[in-house]
């Protein structure tokens, strides 16, 4: 199979099972056949999960005490490593930011282009997400989608 470097390659990003944690997978559930998408549980499957795509869209769930929960962050390219700036106490709590730096610094081919989109979170514990983030959830599908 041929494979098309213009594509883009949507990643959402969580577990399923944790509360608001799960919105990545409830992106892919809701976008799977329309676009080209693929859900990781861990970020490093990222790169055996990458076929050569120029444009790579990751979402995940972002907790900040600063942020609203239901809020969109959107960062590009180097944005994501100097805004997405992530305080790691050992590898079991290694953030987004800085699992992308080391992919990007260890595979042998990354996307040119990077994107990424988090919703801010407040419940990563079992349970449903808020409506503010139910809303947020809805947006992202439409920006992901056109």
């Amino acid at each position: 199979m041929q494979r098309s470097r213009n594509e883009t390659l949507v990643i959402t990003l969580g577990n399923p099972l944790m509360g608001e944690d799960a919105i990545g997978y409830k992106l892919f559930e809701m976008l799977k056949g329309k676009i080209k998408v693929k859900h990781l549980a861990d970020i490093f499957r990222f790169s055996t999960a990458y076929e050569g795509e120029e444009n790579v869209i990751f979402i995940d769930a972002v907790y900040s005490k600063k942020i609203p929960a239901g809020k969109i962050i959107y960062l590009k390219n180097e944005e994501i490593f100097s805004l997405l700036k992530d305080k790691c106490k050992d590898a079991h709590f290694l953030g987004v930011g800085e699992a992308i730096k080391i992919l990007k610094e260890t595979m042998k081919e990354f996307p040119k282009r990077i994107h990424f989109i988090g919703i801010s979170c407040k419940n990563f514990e079992f349970g449903e997400m808020s409506e503010e983030v139910k809303e947020a959830f809805k947006k992202v599908v439409e920006i992901v989608v056109k």
